[in-house]
């Protein structure tokens, strides 16, 4: 079976995915690929820098947080439009060698996602929550923090292509244990 977790950024993916993984699903993290892509695609990476410039380049390598300061609403398609064939093409390929996958990924593409999921879960967050869980991070600064959350999709888009919602809230990884157990 081939079980999406998705969700915006800090909604609970990886704790809800991190239940699967117990289960004995093996986990392909979207979020996870798209950086070793980053480092290892040279393909990627050049298609990247003719579209947001070599100002996200830093030691040779893309910086995420550059990269980050360049997306906003009205270009986040693009820089998606270029990332999600490779990221989909390692999914491909996992899903080939593994009968039981869970696939994490923020944002739900068409093509190496919800055509290759035999159930599709979503993650939601108050946003206060999702804040909070960013911060403790300590990755991101508030100015990034808001960047994020203002360019990702709105929860109605992923309720659309979500077999079931999950409020991640105030769930330990118990509680997310029994959740699923009455799914399944």
């Amino acid at each position: 079976m081939i079980i999406g977790i998705t969700g915006k950024i800090a909604s609970g993916k990886s704790s809800l995915s991190s239940v699967f993984v117990k289960k004995g699903y093996y986990l392909f993290d979207s979020d996870l690929q798209y950086h070793k892509l980053l480092k290892n695609n040279i393909s990627m990476k050049s298609e990247l820098i003719k579209v947001f410039s070599n100002e996200i380049v830093d030691n040779n390598e893309i910086n995420t947080k550059l990269l980050l300061k360049k997306i906003n609403r009205n270009n986040i398609n693009k820089l998606n439009e270029i990332t999600h064939k490779y990221v989909a093409k390692e999914i491909y390929k996992v899903i080939k060698l593994h009968d039981n996958v869970v696939i994490e990924a923020a944002i739900p593409i068409n093509k190496g996602f919800i055509d290759v999921c035999d159930l599709i879960l979503l993650t939601v967050c108050d946003e206060n929550i999702q804040r909070q869980r960013l911060l403790e991070r300590k990755k991101y600064n508030v100015n990034e923090i808001d960047n994020l959350i203002a360019i990702q999709q709105k929860n109605s888009e992923y309720i659309k292509i979500s077999d079931y919602v999950i409020e991640t809230n105030k769930l330990t990884i118990e509680e997310l244990n029994n959740t699923i157990n009455l799914l399944f």
